[in-house]
């Protein structure tokens, strides 16, 4: 479900980033350093093939623990992101761990700045802050465990 946020704002992302690439942009662009999905890996990062400026050249996005600080979006190519089971909290700014109460909230406050993108879900949680066992997107519903994981 967190993945869904990142997904959304990587589209919007890509979406500016290729209006803005002529076609020819990669024949401009020098690929600095010498990038290999094994020494992004090796360094606990995570391996995106194209996925820097343009789509031109390879890029590796450092993995953060939970407890690091973080930001969530912003301008240009993240340098870093929450590692798997993780999420950067708008609150604190640390990369912690997902409660559904604090997911609704802000997924809450975040469409209450935009119109809601498709494949956008709000959680339903319980009244301890987990998640209910039946979760529902538009058209279909789903079961999960009280952390939020699909089975």
């Amino acid at each position: 479900m967190l993945k869904e946020v990142a997904v959304t704002l990587c589209f919007i992302a890509l979406t500016q980033a290729a209006a803005s690439c002529p076609k020819n942009a990669c024949d401009k662009i020098t690929c600095g350093g010498k990038l290999t999905k094994d020494s992004c890996l090796l360094n606990g990062g995570r391996y995106i093939p194209n996925g820097g400026l343009c789509g031109c050249c390879d890029h590796c996005v450092q993995l953060l623990g939970e407890g690091e600080a973080c930001t969530s979006s912003g301008p240009g190519l993240a340098t870093s992101e929450c590692g798997d089971d993780l999420y950067c909290s708008d609150t604190i700014n640390q990369c912690t761990k997902p409660n559904c109460a604090m997911i609704k909230k802000e997924k809450e406050e975040f469409l209450a700045t935009v119109p809601k993108p498709p494949g956008f879900i709000v959680p339903t949680c319980d009244a301890d802050g987990t998640y209910t066992g039946k979760q529902c997107s538009e058209n279909e519903c789903y079961c999960v465990d009280v952390h939020g994981k699909t089975y």
